[in-house]
């Protein structure tokens, strides 16, 4: 079987994860896109950041990873996507998913 397109599209949600030791890059669709570019695919994200310095950080992260921000929309009104990680006295995590927030 021949291939004739062999651009790959990850689309949804670069969030940052907001842990106990730090802030971590996350979400999926950007997770999948980061290991797909690291095994040589050619691959674009599709997602949407707020006009904040956490989008400016998710976007410059990607760009050093690699990955095109050609698809990134900045959302003028709300702020970039965060889960707040908690973790329990096992290191059991839950998860705050903070909103309003834009979509990717």
């Amino acid at each position: 079987m021949e291939i004739k397109n062999n651009q790959i599209l990850c689309i949804g949600e670069v969030l940052w994860d907001r842990l106990p030791s730090g802030a971590k890059p996350g979400g999926a669709p950007m997770n999948v896109a980061l290991h797909l570019n690291a095994i040589g695919q050619n691959v674009s994200i599709a997602s949407r950041i707020g006009n904040d310095e956490p989008g400016e950080e998710l976007k410059s992260f990607l760009e050093k990873s690699g990955l095109s921000t050609e698809l990134i929309q900045v959302d003028e009104h709300l702020p970039t996507s965060e889960v707040l990680v908690h973790l329990d006295e096992n290191s059991n995590a839950t998860y705050e998913i903070c909103e309003p927030v834009c979509l990717g």
